[in-house]
């Protein structure tokens, strides 16, 4: 595959005999003054190898690009769906108080209806009530004429007396004020009657009216009321949903950390029984206490691998650093994770206590998922973990397990990082938990192929008998360097 590129940039050369580094600064391969027949083949074989590392750099940072920008595109979807998820709900609450606007507005019609009929009857009663009194000024009238015929019957009737003629005449004027009185009195109770009918109409009328006004009045403050209320329900509903979302949030961070609670309880529970079932007087190394070891656990933490396969991750981790002797003087830890960038987790040098180990590695959280670039894993560990500056220590051997489930992406540039740590002394485990595990990869990874080890399942992580394995591989290394 780098057949093309080393015959074109023969080509180049033999024409040109310069090749620009990346600040673009010409170096000469060979005196340009002279005209020799091909250019010097170290410093060409110099120049593919920086030009083929350089490949390597601008092919990482591609990657590397590429999953942001489906990150970034992922994160816009999501902010999308919530966007229209949100307008979703307006719109359904926009309907429910159309609804009920429409409801309201029927109701206020229907009493704006009652309203005008009320009026329509206020009026009629008031034109009874008019014509009523008309009819008692006509009564009263009458009653006039009627008292002023009776005054002038009494007249003539005292003319009468006084005459002592006619008594015939007289009985029958007589008579006729009797009828004339009864009469009157007559009309005059009818008329009574009917302005006191017309009157109680016209009381209920006005109570009716007080009614209708007062119903009036009340449903314009129920509408008032239920539109503030339905104002306060929205409110209500986004602060509620606000709420809910914590409380999510907050039940999902008290779930996980009541899982790692007990697998942390369920891994020490289980290591202990390990140890007791391991403490029968016998010791896994000879002055494995004076080797010690400078020990870094690379773990994969790429999108494949998941929460709770992770979480099996750090339990494994959590065994094997209980054989461990945990001292400034003895054992040093260090983890770093990794998937499309790498993660420092802690230093060699940053617990140097078991307790304090235990709890770090618990702590330990799967929050960088993406894709499983080793290199890049294997690269930051050479560079910051096996220094001095970082607790690296002389003398003492330095170890590198990672533990991963799949084969890396670009293994070549895996294959070239972990030389660089062998060269450095550092021996280097791989345990692949995968049905799939590409073990030939690897093979170019690990320091040999006894420091290869192939896992079927995540689970198989929990086999005591692994780890006691795998623990006196960890303290050959101090063997050999005793050797």
């Amino acid at each position: 595959m780098d057949f093309i590129p080393r015959v074109f940039l023969l080509t180049v050369l033999t024409r040109y005999g310069v090749i620009c580094n990346q600040h673009n600064h010409k170096r000469f391969l060979f005196d340009p003054t002279s005209v020799p027949s091909t250019p010097d083949p170290t410093f060409l074989t110099a120049e593919l190898k920086y030009l083929h590392e350089q490949l390597h750099d601008l092919s990482d940072k591609n990657i590397e690009l590429t999953v942001r920008n489906s990150l970034l595109s992922s994160e816009l979807q999501h902010q999308k769906d919530f966007v229209q998820t949100l307008k979703t709900n307006i719109t359904k609450l926009e309907s429910t108080y159309s609804k009920e606007k429409v409801v309201l507005n029927d109701k206020i019609h229907e009493l704006q209806t009652k309203v005008n009929e009320s009026n329509s009857l206020a009026i009629q009663l008031t034109n009874n009530l008019t014509s009523c009194a008309l009819q008692r000024r006509q009564l009263e009238e009458a009653v006039n004429i009627s008292s002023t015929k009776i005054n002038l019957l009494e007249k003539q009737l005292n003319d009468s007396l006084v005459n002592q003629s006619h008594d015939a005449r007289v009985v029958e004027l007589q008579l006729n004020i009797s009828r004339i009185q009864h009469d009157c009195a007559h009309q005059n109770i009818t008329s009574v009657d009917k302005i006191n009918l017309l009157q109680a109409q016209l009381n209920r009328s006005t109570s009716l009216i007080g009614k209708l006004e007062a119903n009036l009045t009340t449903c314009t403050k129920s509408n008032d009321q239920t539109e503030a209320a339905l104002n306060v329900s929205r409110e209500r509903n986004q602060l509620l949903e606000t709420q809910l979302n914590g409380t999510r949030k907050e039940l999902n961070i008290r779930n996980s950390d009541l899982d790692q609670c007990q697998r942390t309880a369920l891994a020490m529970s289980s290591n202990i029984a390990n140890l007791q079932s391991l403490s029968n007087g016998s010791t896994l190394c000879p002055n494995y206490e004076v080797c010690g070891l400078d020990l870094v656990f690379l773990v994969d933490e790429s999108g494949s691998v998941g929460t709770d396969h992770f979480q099996m991750l750090k339990d494994f981790i959590f065994k094997i650093i209980q054989f461990l002797n945990i001292d400034p003087h003895t054992d040093q830890v260090g983890v770093v994770t990794y998937s499309t960038t790498p993660q420092l987790e802690f230093y060699l040098d940053t617990y140097p206590q078991q307790l304090y180990l235990y709890e770090a590695v618990q702590n330990i959280s799967f929050n960088h998922p993406g894709l499983t670039l080793t290199s890049r894993g294997l690269r930051f560990v050479r560079e910051n973990l096996f220094n001095g500056t970082n607790g690296d220590r002389t003398g003492h051997p330095n170890v590198l397990v990672l533990l991963t489930d799949g084969t890396p992406i670009l293994p070549s540039h895996a294959s070239l990082e972990a030389e660089k740590l062998k060269n450095q002394s550092v021996d280097i485990f791989v345990i692949g938990i995968s049905k799939e595990f590409n073990r030939q990869i690897n093979l170019d990874i690990a320091t040999d192929s006894s420091h290869v080890q192939s896992i079927a399942d995540f689970g198989s992580l929990d086999n005591p008998t692994l780890v006691r394995d795998f623990v006196r591989k960890l303290m050959k290394v101090c063997t050999n360097i005793k050797s």
